[in-house]
């Protein structure tokens, strides 16, 4: 009887392919922008009496600041449904040592009152009807769509009770924004995976998403970045994870690939230095100037908050420390960092725990910065070597081709 030599080993293949990053056909441009227009005292309470009479479904809001500032709100539904929200708003700096109720109706006892209307409005949907609305939201970077904005604009609030024309309100927020695919979803989700651990930059606070359900909350932090100073906040997201959080049809496990969004958010403080840079005397002028210069501004300042450099895995990012000209303790200092990267969720956190352990960290960014190489490592065997920083997408993608990630698919027959 023959012996039984069992089965042989299954053969390995490797297979060689590659990934692209593409830039979205809208490329860069605005997502939302924000008009304000400050208002007397009878025009407000006479805006305030129409709205509740023409628009059913107005509510009225209120908050009250830590320096005893009290805001009244009074939020209009109706036009919501072509991007448009509105607010007429009343900034109440009322006198602390006055206990008396604050009555809306009644300034008597105001020390001083500041009143607005504010309307924030997604520009792709004001243009477009709803049934076309495209979920990345991004208005068409051209000239003809900044001038149909203006008109349609005009067209819907004629002969309402609110001022059509675009001039009379100031421009008091803009988002920059540009949406860029990758068409493999492992490439994609580890993308994510070591881009919310960028550190702070400085000068920044990275404000974190909050929602009473905690699980729900630390899920959504993974997807999303933010960094936020006085003028402006810099956001970087997974918008396919956003759409499974809304909950439509498809999932995002099952989704073939992946959209990564960068955005600014420009205040008003921020958005009077470019006014007076690029010569802009009203508010048309100035979205068309501003539709032109979105790829500027937002590479500008996301290039110059985060350091140009790559992701590779654990092992390469400890030869290129190695081969290094820096001295041993600061190579000591970089082999922790990596290490500790390895599970810590954040820069942030891996330093604090690296000069908790008396390490000396000053300037241990930059001699990573310097190598070209970033202190996160890829998880450990990813079909990639390399992955692209934020810096090099944002400045590469949208030339011919996109960025293309060689990868290797290793299978067993």
């Amino acid at each position: 009887m023959r012996k039984n030599k069992g089965k042989s080993k299954n053969r390995k293949i490797i297979k060689h392919k590659t990934a692209t990053f593409n830039l979205e056909p809208d490329g860069f441009s605005i997502h939302t922008f924000s008009l304000s227009r400050q208002l007397t005292q009878s025009e407000y309470h006479v805006l305030k009496k129409n709205l509740y009479r023409n628009y059913p479904g107005t509510y009225k809001t209120d908050s009250k600041g830590e320096d005893g500032t009290v805001y009244i709100f009074h939020n209009c539904k109706y036009f919501n449904r072509y991007g448009v929200r509105i607010r007429l708003m009343k900034c109440c700096f009322v006198d602390q040592k006055d206990s008396t109720p604050y009555d809306d109706d009644d300034d008597s006892h105001d020390t001083f009152s500041k009143y607005f209307l504010k309307m924030t409005i997604n520009p792709r949907r004001l243009i477009e009807p709803i049934d076309e609305y495209h979920y990345l939201g991004i208005l068409q970077p051209t000239q003809e769509s900044v001038d149909r904005v203006v008109e349609v604009f005009r067209r819907l609030f004629w002969r309402t009770i609110f001022e059509n024309d675009i001039d009379q309100y100031k421009l008091s927020r803009i988002d920059f924004c540009t949406n860029i695919r990758c068409d493999n979803k492992n490439l994609f989700r580890e993308l994510v995976r070591v881009l919310r651990k960028l550190p702070t930059p400085p000068k920044y606070e990275r404000l974190f998403y909050d929602d009473d359900d905690r699980k729900k909350a630390n899920r959504y932090n993974k997807h999303y970045l933010r960094f936020a100073c006085r003028t402006h906040e810099l956001v970087i997201y997974d918008k396919t994870y956003q759409i499974e959080e809304n909950q439509l049809d498809v999932s995002y496990e099952k989704l073939p690939n992946g959209v990564i969004r960068f955005e600014m958010h420009c205040q008003r403080e921020y958005l009077r230095r470019l006014e007076k840079k690029l010569g802009c005397s009203d508010t048309d002028s100035l979205l068309h100037a501003l539709v032109q210069h979105t790829r500027e501004e937002l590479v500008k300042k996301f290039s110059k908050c985060f350091p140009n450099v790559s992701y590779y895995q654990a092992e390469v990012l400890q030869e290129k420390i190695r081969a290094s000209h820096y001295k041993k303790k600061n190579k000591e200092a970089m082999y922790k960092l990596v290490e500790l990267l390895k599970t810590v969720q954040s820069v942030d956190k891996a330093l604090e725990k690296l000069e908790a352990k008396r390490y000396d960290t000053s300037g241990i960014l930059k001699n990573f910065e310097k190598l070209g190489i970033s202190p996160v490592p890829l998880r450990k065997d990813f079909c990639a070597e390399r992955l692209p920083g934020l810096v090099e997408l944002l400045n590469t993608v949208g030339d011919e081709g996109g960025i293309v990630v060689p990868y290797t698919v290793v299978k067993y027959k």
